[in-house]
């Protein structure tokens, strides 16, 4: 082996380094907030900010559910859907009432339908529900007489306004950084490098790897 070779070897290593270490940039690639939120020790969590209404979260949809079944065991994540508007309103409570129904995966693409043709009257969403099998009982309850539902779509607002998000679909790890797909020029691959970076930025830090 030539000393040479061995030095351009070398040189190559670092500046892939170098290269790797510089890949995203913050305040472009995404942006840190401040004052940390406290999780669990041994825990990364990580809250997708979307909402039905949103075209960019029903294209990024198919590559989260891809990255859901490949994420590190010790992710715990959730999903918080925005309401921008009073129609917003409709389709989180929507959400949430699938999610309490456990038919949040089922009935999801439908969801994403409704609201991209403008269908996001309470009707139009419960027939939806009854579509996929809920009775009238239940949808009834759900909707107009279920105060944790009501709270969990509050809490969904709180947590839009603390963060100050404005843009969907936009991911927050441990409350300390925060991506959305603007950042990621609309390219999925690109969206979860950068969360994937994050994540294993934090995950060297606290040693969870």
């Amino acid at each position: 082996m030539s000393k040479n070779w061995l030095q351009c070897t070398i040189t190559l290593i670092a500046l892939l380094s170098i290269s790797v270490a510089s890949a995203f940039v913050e305040g472009k690639d995404y942006s840190v907030i401040a004052g940390d939120k406290a999780t669990p020790r041994g825990r990364i969590e990580i809250i997708e900010f979307f909402s039905y209404s949103c075209h960019w979260c029903a294209k990024l949809e198919p590559a989260l559910q891809n990255w859901l079944t490949t994420k590190p065991r010790y992710i715990d994540f959730r999903r918080v859907h925005v309401a921008f508007s009073r129609a917003d309103l409709e389709l989180a409570k929507s959400y949430y009432v699938a999610k309490a129904l456990n038919i949040e995966h089922e009935i999801s693409d439908d969801l994403f339908n409704s609201a991209s043709k403008s269908t996001t009257r309470r009707k139009s969403l419960i027939d939806l529900f009854k579509k996929h099998g809920v009775t009238s009982e239940k949808i009834d309850d759900a909707f107009n007489y279920s105060p944790s539902i009501d709270q969990q779509v509050k809490r969904g607002i709180d947590l839009v306004k603390s963060y100050q998000i404005y843009a969907t679909p936009s991911i927050m790890i441990n409350g300390r950084y925060l991506v959305d797909s603007g950042m990621a020029d609309g390219d999925n691959k690109k969206f979860f490098a950068i969360v994937n970076y994050l994540v294993n930025q934090i995950a060297n830090e606290e040693k969870l790897t």
